[in-house]
């Protein structure tokens, strides 16, 4: 019988530290993450790791602005996370906010009590950071993995300013052609964890697939930036 159930984690961080966590799946059942969501005291980014199959959830680690919703408006995961009974969830997080932080994490979903096979399919973020000058404009490339293709569902992006960035993208499996005709606004392209672009098409990357960026800053300030492009791996 499978049934609602929640994984709750806490964790403590003093300003501006960097500490790994971990969280024991139950022996008894597998558990299906289908909505995630926190309740912090400042902001933080993350990395998690599935130690059973040495799987990491995110290329790099994700703000958690991009990944987390609340539980009233929880980012529910277009493809579930399948995680296997007795698995340690390797959480590596970081404090941002220059104070103690007070972290509550939430994976909710559901036990299945037969044993999963992990499905060829298995969520995944590509995550690009971007720290950009007064009036900067720079180019920059993302490859993906050489293993699996990748099926980008959703754009999500963290910005500390916005309507202030604006970038053009073209992808080397459209041989180079540009994803919009010109510079667009970010928030035109990108939406947030809790009203993410979910593509009508989602868009497949091949193996070693490159992504070119150019991001261009309008305002007298420096910015930051970071864009996920939410999906999953496709194993053959």
């Amino acid at each position: 019988m499978n049934s609602l159930f929640g994984y709750t984690f806490p964790a403590a961080l003093a300003a501006n530290e960097r500490k790994d966590f971990s969280l024991s799946i139950d022996a008894d059942s597998d558990f299906i993450i289908e909505k995630v969501y926190s309740n912090e005291t400042g902001p933080f980014r993350l990395q998690v790791i599935d130690t059973t199959s040495s799987y990491q959830w995110f290329s790099e680690r994700i703000r958690m602005e991009n990944f987390f919703g609340t539980a009233q408006y929880p980012n529910i995961l277009p493809t579930p996370i399948e995680v296997r009974r007795s698995t340690q969830l390797q959480f590596d997080i970081e404090d941002l906010s220059g104070a103690p932080n007070q972290i509550e994490l939430v994976f909710e979903g559901y036990r299945v009590e037969e044993n999963i096979t992990l499905g060829k399919k298995r969520y995944f973020c590509y995550v690009k950071n971007f720290t950009l000058a007064a009036l900067d404009r720079t180019q920059d490339t993302l490859t993906t993995n050489s293993d699996t293709d990748f099926l980008i569902n959703r754009f999500i992006a963290w910005t500390d300013q916005d309507y202030m960035t604006k970038l053009k993208m073209s992808l080397s499996t459209l041989s180079g052609r540009q994803l919009y005709s010109q510079f667009t606004t970010l928030e035109n392209v990108f939406g947030s964890v809790l009203r993410p672009n979910n593509l009508t098409h989602p868009l497949k990357l091949e193996k070693n697939a490159v992504v070119k960026y150019e991001v261009q800053n309008t305002d007298a300030n420096a910015h930051s930036l970071q864009l996920v492009f939410d999906g999953v791996k496709i194993w053959s």
